[in-house]
């Protein structure tokens, strides 16, 4: 029934099958070894940018605390500016109330001595010889509060330029 042809047919078919099968696995174990390899190479380059990225990080933060500390600093010394401001403000403001500081002496007008101008009859207003002299305290007082809000601003300029050139550094 079988005849010698079928026998080797049969034969050729094992073969074949086996030689597949062998291929098969052999593909298939150098696919896996291949695979590993790349994949040990991508876990490998992964934790060096990781290392990376942390070491960037870390400088990035360390940077970011030293202008921290720096811009906090500036504040500081900007606020005790203002502080010690305010103080000689209040002194020169309680020396003025208090009589002890007159900031200007009022001018006399020369030529209005040597050639005085008529006086309206409904005048009231000082003339260059009455004796009050220097600024009235209401109007140095106002006078010392608007320099003192002025150098305010200045300081505050001053302030905002350290602090931007800090940040650009």
């Amino acid at each position: 029934m079988f005849g010698f042809s079928t026998i080797r047919l049969a034969a050729y078919g094992a073969i074949i099958t086996f030689l597949i099968g062998a291929f098969a696995w052999y593909h298939h174990s150098v696919f896996a070894a291949g695979k590993a390899a790349v994949t040990a190479q991508y876990n490998a380059d992964n934790a060096l940018r990781l290392k990376q990225l942390a070491a960037m990080q870390m400088a990035l933060n360390t940077a970011a605390r030293q202008k921290q500390e720096a811009i906090a600093a500036m504040d500081a010394q900007y606020q005790q500016v203002i502080s010690n401001d305010q103080k000689a403000n209040d002194a020169a403001i309680a020396s003025i109330r208090s009589g002890a500081l007159k900031l200007r002496k009022r001018f006399t007008c020369a030529a209005a001595s040597a050639n005085p101008v008529p006086k309206t009859a409904d005048s009231s207003g000082v003339s260059n010889g009455q004796a009050k002299s220097g600024l009235q305290p209401a109007d140095a007082e106002f006078l010392v509060q608007l320099a003192d809000r002025a150098d305010a601003v200045v300081h505050q300029l001053d302030a905002c330029q350290a602090i931007l050139g800090q940040a650009t550094k």
